[in-house]
């Protein structure tokens, strides 16, 4: 396996691993005190940051004036919305719960 293969797999592990932690974590930062919308903000904020520092590393792109309407809204319904119902849900329920959900929704969508 080349190096940039391993890099790769080695991200989606990562990736998988951060995923994977948010509800059981979550859970316990909100049975700590954090109120759900304090814990979307923060993850939201981290990775905005995390991506922010990515950009500086990666090479630049032109993003046409008439997109910048579309990634508005694409990010409002996928990070925001999707974040917020998915703590508003595990203030709801339990860990294990929340991601069955989770991870059945492509099924139920079909």
């Amino acid at each position: 396996m080349n190096n940039k293969i391993a890099k790769a797999h080695l991200a989606l592990f990562a990736a998988g691993c951060l995923w994977g932690l948010m509800s059981p974590v979550g859970k316990l930062a909100m049975d700590a005190g954090i109120s759900g919308i304090s814990l979307a903000a923060m993850r939201m904020i981290g990775g905005a940051v995390c991506f922010w520092t990515a950009s500086l590393f990666a090479p630049k792109e032109k993003v046409a004036k008439r997109d910048f309407a579309k990634l508005f809204f694409a990010a409002l319904l996928a990070i925001v919305f999707n974040q917020g119902l998915f703590i508003l849900g595990l203030s709801l329920t339990s860990p294990v719960d929340a991601t069955i959900i989770t991870t059945s929704l492509p099924i139920i969508t079909l």
